[in-house]
């Protein structure tokens, strides 16, 4: 049930609209497993609204394939062949660039009518060797690149690759221009989140000082990751109290344990002491505990459901002396969640006064917990014990 990851996969972008536009038609989004974090970048064709929704059909078209179970090579396939049919047809089309890297840090870059990828290793960009293929009659680009030891990989979107074409220059800015100027600005100041921008800026300047299409830039690369771990609810077999118990304070990370009744069979199991560490009569501060070895120690349900409630809001709005504020806290902070979700009824969460206080069932919170911060890009494990 615990997983050996070390480092995270995130993405930093940089993103401008087509001058006078209100929609972009670039978009991208992402998926994460427990073996990969794959990126999706879509270039609509045109601009404004028709392209935003080619790009947003098209990304999400690839991310469900791949979700299902396909390998990214099939799943562009089927894409392909659709946008075969679209250059004749009124389906709409969009260009698409992905990036699938393995928890090893190994990644495979796919490129269908979109700019070859930069790589910057040791603060140097240079572009990778693309093989090209035919699949469903067009043309694909792939290559591997290696994201360890700090690698990045830009992928990018027509917006910048054509920068200047016509304008100021006659084939455009095109990949060798953009691995030049990365690399002079990577002799300014190394690699930091402004690069992006200043790549943005140099595309503008290319158009005369404007933006004459949606210009998309993601940088991909490898984070040392922060695991938080969460146990809720007691065993659903109790004569397993204990192995769980030691199973869960041994994980990697920090440990959150939402229930009392789940710590009093901690410490139990143990042998350590649990103490009261808040005691609140009011509602918005549930009741928090120490034991030793676990970062924190909180009620269960309405502990859950109220950070689910503030896990968006500004941190600083937060109550700093309630337990629910400093488990959103670790939730934001983590790239991992490992929640192990204790399988024995609880018939307290069956009463009316629950439900009158908008208290959800335990798998309920965990469901649309995992949801929430999935879209905030982090790793999600759920696990029966």
């Amino acid at each position: 049930m615990e997983i050996e990851i070390h480092k995270h996969t995130e993405a930093l972008c940089a993103q401008r609209l087509k001058h006078g536009r209100t929609s972009c038609g670039d978009y991208y989004t992402d998926l994460r497993t427990e073996e990969a974090t794959t990126f999706f970048l879509c270039d609509g064709i045109g601009s404004g609204i028709q392209a935003h929704i080619a790009a947003v059909m098209t990304a999400h078209r690839l991310k469900e394939l791949v979700g299902s179970g396909l390998s990214l090579l099939e799943a562009c396939g089927f894409v392909i062949k659709t946008m075969h049919e679209a250059r004749t047809s009124e389906i709409p089309f969009s260009a698409f660039t992905v990036i699938k890297v393995l928890n090893s840090g190994s990644a495979t870059i796919l490129s269908y009518e979109s700019p070859p990828p930069v790589v910057i290793s040791d603060s140097f960009a240079y572009l990778p060797e693309q093989r090209h293929f035919e699949l469903n009659n067009e043309i694909l680009a792939e290559c591997e690149v290696d994201l360890n030891s700090d690698n990045k990989v830009l992928i990018m979107t027509d917006g910048i690759n054509q920068a200047g074409l016509g304008i100021s220059l006659k084939q455009g800015f095109g990949p060798e221009g953009i691995a030049s100027c990365l690399n002079e600005l990577l002799k300014k100041n190394g690699f930091n989140p402004r690069i992006l921008e200043e790549l943005q800026d140099k595309a503008c300047a290319l158009n005369g000082g404007t933006n004459i299409d949606d210009a998309t830039i993601l940088a991909v690369y490898r984070i040392q990751g922060s695991v938080l771990n969460i146990l809720t609810g007691p065993p659903a077999n109790k004569l397993r109290d204990k192995t769980v118990s030691e199973e869960f304070t041994a994980l990697k990370g920090k440990k959150v344990i939402c229930g009392s009744t789940t710590a009093e069979i901690v410490a139990a199991s143990l042998k350590k002491d649990i103490k009261p560490a808040d005691i609140s009569v009011a509602h918005y501060r549930p009741p928090s505990y120490n034991i030793e070895g676990i970062d924190l120690v909180t009620e269960g349900a309405v502990t859950l459901s109220q950070t689910l409630n503030i896990l968006d809001e500004d941190s600083s709005l937060y109550d700093p002396a309630s337990c629910v504020s400093e488990l959103a806290k670790l939730l934001n902070e983590s790239t991992l969640v490992n929640i192990w979700v204790g399988g024995a009824v609880n018939t307290a969460q069956d009463s009316i006064i629950f439900r009158q206080l908008g208290v959800l069932p335990r798998a309920k919170i965990i469901a649309l917990l995992a949801e929430k911060l999935r879209k905030k890009g982090k790793l999600v494990m759920i696990s029966s014990v």
